[in-house]
């Protein structure tokens, strides 16, 4: 006799039986396995009986799955139910769920299938003669599994040693035990990659079944669908073909009042009987289409109608036109003529909507007390277990959108996408918008992604932010702070109190409405005070690294022409040194990470327009361009040139920031380039968006966004 294929996962049972039917004769559920070598019995109303004998306000429906699903952990009887409670907040909420497990113990419920599963677990245990023979039998355990499910695989395997325990790529020939590889990028750009693959297999083998085992959203699942189809290639999604569960009942309801085969008044007959007798948790077709008849409230000839119109056709992929299937997200074993793609972005990381009414601290204070209950924490080691078993058997077919953090161990590949082109005259992403001056925050905005620029210049970005806006004011009062402080011909001696004093004065002028909430000033001054030991150190140090300076200017506006756009910009502060040069200063309460890479890349280009425009503004060459960083109190990040500043001066900056004029005047230019591009592009009003998981995350524009998050 062969060996049987025990499953615990109704659905990786119906996706193995579909992809190997040579062996899908000979696989089944755990609890049919079980059946065959120790009769049981499965009772299929159990709601029905759940809503008779309880007493309390919680409805069956919430409480039951509860219940059941501490008994696949230990819970069996009234000693351990005491003991689990015990273990928990006294809530409410927790009296009533003890409530219900003591009535629940004193029902017939208490002969189901987890009793007899653990009832069946004792027996093998145990030294009695009536154990059952046990024949040979592969187990296929889901990641991860219940502890019944353990206990049981483990205690059969103790007995019968021709029994084994796989998972279910132990079915498939054997993956590479190399590091596995991943594709990981943004969520568009990975599915961009995976799309033009499975479209380029498809030409190559007309007859090969391409699956893809999605863990994604729905816009996830839109945006691939669509880009498949612009390759010509219909995909659909493809589910296992497991029992009709309580879905039929209301697609049933949906046939009764949108199908003309029974009159009105039958079909308010048939939508008032089917309402009040709704089916059971779990419970299938077939059973409660016994049940009804059986009272003679609907007769099966009325019930086969309705569910023969509600029951969706599930696809044949034997057909062309279906080649391209999209499955759940869970282990598969390779079989022929079939190629498997995986994809998984951020939901894969977000917990489903649990049945338990136990919350996630609650179940860890479950399990440390003994009970082997499935928690979050699991569920998601489980899940990127399954991927990490994907990236090694699959090697360049696993595509993610995942924070690095989860993918340790990974070897991680980009996405290979072609270079997104700019739309065409008909495009829909052209606008006419009128373009008077740009400045370094504008390009910046555009080379992140054109729309967000689009809409920031609509004005339909502008949600309440009060950090932003406390930001926004404390960044004003500090630069007006020093403006004042450092404007020509003034050289002051500073000190704290000067600082401070000054501040008091900026911050009455930037905003009025102080005057009258000193509760609200407090939080500025403390803001600023932990600035001010940072700008006399910062002072000192250009002293120490430049020496002599005078400031030419505050606040200093400039007008450059690049093709013809006007690029405007104010400068903090110049100053002159001893050579004769210039050193520009720009101000930063945030967060400074410029590189000199970001010019090329077109990431930056403040650093650029400000030297740019000191020197056409004064006619003198900048000796540096530098970010006078109070946040973190230093000046170690801009532009510099080698030639014309010390060597003490060029060892104070960050590596790679000074250079020579050579290389200096390379970037500059590519930086330029980059410019002018952006200016062309803005005044041809060429607007498409430029969509990456982590822009769209926190982009304002987000609602009004087509390819944003939350599409796509």
């Amino acid at each position: 006799m062969p060996i049987q294929t025990c499953f615990e996962s109704p659905s990786e049972l119906a996706l193995f039986k579909e992809l190997n039917p040579s062996s899908g004769s000979n696989s089944l559920l755990f609890e049919n396995w079980l059946n065959q070598v120790h009769p049981i019995s499965l009772r299929s109303e159990r709601l029905a009986i759940a809503r008779t004998f309880t007493k309390t306000l919680l409805p069956a429906e919430q409480w039951l799955p509860t219940i059941e699903l501490l008994r696949r952990s230990l819970v069996l009887n009234r000693e351990q139910v005491t003991y689990c409670f015990s273990q928990l907040p006294n809530t409410q909420k927790n009296r009533a769920l003890r409530e219900c497990f003591l009535f629940y113990l004193n029902s017939p419920l208490s002969e189901d299938l987890m009793r007899q599963v653990w009832s069946f677990i004792e027996l093998l245990k145990s030294n009695k003669s009536e154990k059952p023979h046990l024949s040979p039998v592969d187990f296929i355990a889901t990641e991860p599994s219940s502890y019944l499910f353990q206990e049981l695989v483990k205690t059969v395997i103790s007995q019968s040693p021709q029994t084994r325990s796989h998972s279910l790529f132990d079915l498939g020939p054997p993956f590479s035990a190399t590091k596995p590889q991943v594709t990981l990028g943004s969520t568009v750009a990975t599915l961009e990659t995976l799309c033009n693959q499975v479209a380029d297999l498809a030409k190559i083998n007309q007859t090969e079944k391409l699956l893809i085992s999605f863990g994604g959203s729905f816009q996830s699942r839109a945006f691939l669908r669509s880009r498949l189809a612009s390759h010509g290639l219909l995909a659909v999604d493809w589910l296992p073909l497991t029992p009709v569960t309580n879905s039929f009942w209301s697609k049933m309801l949906c046939q009764i009042r949108k199908n003309d085969l029974f009159e009105a008044e039958k079909k308010l007959e048939l939508n008032s009987l089917l309402l009040a007798n709704p089916p059971f948790e779990g419970e299938i077709y077939d059973d409660y289409k016994e049940r009804m008849t059986s009272r003679k409230m609907l007769s099966s000839e009325i019930l086969d109608t309705l569910s023969g119109l509600a029951t969706e056709t599930v696809p044949d992929f034997t057909l062309s036109s279906h080649r391209v299937l999209i499955t759940p997200f869970c282990a598969l074993p390779q079989f022929e003529k079939t190629t498997e793609f995986c994809f998984v972005d951020q939901s894969l990381l977000e917990p489903t909507p649990s049945t338990t009414l136990f919350s996630e601290t609650e179940l860890d204070t479950l399990f440390f007390a003994g009970f082997q209950l499935p928690r979050w924490s699991e569920t998601l080691h489980g899940r990127l277990n399954v991927l990490k078993q994907k990236a090694s058997f699959l090697n360049e077919r696993v595509f993610c959108s995942l924070p690095p953090e989860h993918l340790e161990g990974f070897k991680i590949t980009s996405p290979k996408t072609p270079p997104r082109a700019f739309p065409s005259p008909t495009d829909s992403h052209r606008a006419s918008l009128p373009v008077q001056a740009l400045s370094a925050t504008q390009l910046e905005t555009y080379s992140e992604c054109p729309s967000k620029y689009l809409f920031r210049r609509f004005k339909l970005h502008q949600v309440p932010m009060p950090m932003g806006e406390f930001a926004l004011h404390l960044g004003q009062s500090v630069h007006l702070t020093l403006e004042t402080l450092f404007a020509p011909p003034t050289q002051p001696t500073l000190d704290a109190d000067l600082l401070r004093n000054t501040f008091i004065d900026s911050l009455r002028k930037t905003l009025p409405q102080l005057s009258n909430q000193e509760n609200l000033s407090i939080f500025f001054l403390k803001a600023f005070d932990k600035m001010i030991p940072r700008i006399l150190e910062m002072e000192v140090s250009l002293n120490t690294i430049f020496g002599n300076r005078s400031t030419l200017a505050v606040e200093k506006e400039f007008k450059i022409d690049v093709d013809g756009i006007p690029l405007v910009g104010k400068i903090d502060r110049i100053d002159l040194l001893s050579n004769n040069s210039l050193l520009v200063l720009d101000y930063k309460t945030g967060n400074v990470d410029f590189t000199p890479d970001h010019l090329a890349k077109g990431f930056n280009f403040q650093a650029l327009l400000y030297w740019l425009g000191a020197e056409e503004t004064l006619g003198m060459s900048p000796a540096a361009m530098l970010f006078y960083d109070l946040k973190k109190g230093e000046i170690k990040r801009g532009l510099a040139k080698e030639e014309t500043i010390s060597t003490e001066a060029k060892k104070s900056l960050t590596r790679g920031h000074a250079m020579s004029s050579e290389k200096l005047e390379a970037l500059i230019q590519s930086g330029k380039e980059v410019m002018q591009n952006h200016a062309i592009n803005i005044r041809a009003g060429i607007f498409a968006p430029n969509p990456s998981s982590e822009a769209c995350r926190f982009c304002e524009a987000v609602g009004f966004c087509r390819e944003g998050a939350g599409y796509a």
